[in-house]
């Protein structure tokens, strides 16, 4: 970060109701995330409890937003926020949020009100190449948001559309909220054939490159770190590879859903060889950190020896991870 902002003040009067003064902004650049944002030229005349902007923008290439209008005691005046192409992803970096990130392009308007009372905004944004974690989940985020200054919330609902690999489109419904005060979210969707990608900053160490697209009715809420998931979710073609078995592996079945676990009951896994399982089981986590498994595995031919399993089980238990198996696997 850097750079310098150009301006000059003019200070009008000082009285018991309070400053009045304009301020002069001049073309001007700064740096953020090793990027140069430019000020253009505008003026934004303070008066008691009355705040008027023209013409102030802040943009890079296409990327920007536009701040016009006045604010004062009654709801009737506003100020107008555009915003252009505007990457999410740089709210993400001056934020240093590590545990969820969200990206994609940003465009729509939004109306601040009452700067001097309880401040809150209203308005409509579409996301384009919507992202969590740096994976997309979809082509279009149509999202309608505002503040609630009352639970200092930032609320919003929207539809989320995905084009599918057959050209079909997938449509989701989400709904939520994001806490500021208490770094905390609540997110629920009724999703259709969302991308599960995002999940490899969570789950990569132990289940790597995994793919596969998710369904059903799913809530996500907790503090930042601590994030946990709830429903009755229908996984479609999940799959991962597993790095001490040099193996990847593929299923398809409803997963239940617990802040603090994720279930498996009677799900056919498969292999790339066509070999396939039975497995019952139960991740245990702190969130998605701290995993430890409780598993049954049936397989149903070509089950590894057992000295290469022991093998295998020296290695989790060496990460803090515990798995139990079944005797009649090697049968």
């Amino acid at each position: 970060y850097g750079g310098k902002i150009k301006f000059s003040t003019l200070f009008k009067a000082l009285t018991k109701e309070g400053l009045t003064a304009d301020f002069n902004f001049y073309p001007s650049d700064i740096i953020l995330s090793d990027t140069t944002w430019s000020i253009e030229r505008s003026k934004i005349e303070l008066e008691p409890k009355k705040l008027t902007v023209n013409n102030f923008r802040f943009h890079h290439d296409e990327q920007g937003l536009s701040i016009n209008g006045k604010s004062s005691t009654t709801d009737k005046d506003s100020m107008h926020v555009v915003l252009n192409k505007l990457r999410l992803g740089y709210i993400s970096d001056i934020v240093n949020q590590k545990y969820i990130q969200f990206g994609g392009t940003a465009s729509g308007d939004l109306n601040v009100f009452s700067l001097f009372n309880q401040p809150y905004y209203a308005g409509d944004l579409t996301v384009l190449d919507a992202s969590i974690n740096h994976y997309c989940i979809g082509n279009s985020l149509q999202v309608n948001s505002s503040w609630n200054p009352q639970g200092k919330y930032i609320g919003f609902k929207g539809t989320l559309d995905n084009i599918l690999p057959n050209k079909e489109l997938a449509r989701s419904d989400v709904f939520g909220g994001v806490y500021i005060g208490n770094d905390s979210l609540y997110i629920e969707g009724d999703l259709k054939d969302v991308s599960l990608k995002f999940l490899r900053l969570y789950v990569g160490v132990i289940m790597g490159n995994n793919t596969g697209t998710v369904s059903g009715n799913v809530k996500a809420y907790g503090k930042f770190g601590e994030i946990g998931l709830e429903g009755k979710a229908f996984a479609k073609d999940f799959g991962f590879d597993v790095e001490y078995l040099n193996t990847r592996y593929t299923l398809t079945d409803t997963v239940i859903l617990t802040p603090t676990t994720i279930q498996l009951k009677n799900t056919p896994v498969y292999d790339t060889e066509g070999n396939s399982a039975t497995v019952n089981g139960i991740l245990h986590h702190h969130g998605f950190k701290d995993f430890k498994f409780d598993v049954n595995v049936n397989y149903s031919q070509n089950a590894p020896e057992m000295s290469y399993l022991l093998n295998i089980l020296m290695v989790w238990i060496s990460r803090n991870v515990t798995l139990r198996m079944r005797r009649d696997m090697f049968n």
